[in-house]
């Protein structure tokens, strides 16, 4: 069962993670300027601010944190915006 705790988060936290969905819809708009800005830099972005830089030291940062945690019989929630894998 997914729990999808954005359903219940207050707009202040669940509009910065996910984005003003009331206002722009669930559904991307292919003509909006917006849009077709983002689809010609994000990959750029991601790799320059995720995969490299200040991104990739925080992600290991935490996965140094974390392998140090004992999580035996423990559940846990991430919130975050949706599933990125980092190598």
């Amino acid at each position: 069962m997914i729990f999808l705790i954005r359903k219940w988060l207050p707009n202040f936290i669940k509009i910065p993670l996910w984005g003003d969905r009331v206002r722009w819809g669930l559904s991307v708009i292919p003509d909006d300027t917006c849009w077709k800005k983002w689809q010609k830099i994000y990959t750029r972005f991601y790799k320059e601010n995720q995969r490299g830089k200040l991104g990739q030291w925080v992600n290991d940062a935490g996965y140094k944190v974390m392998n140090n945690v004992d999580l035996t019989g423990k559940k846990i929630l991430e919130i975050g915006p949706g599933d990125l894998t980092h190598f």
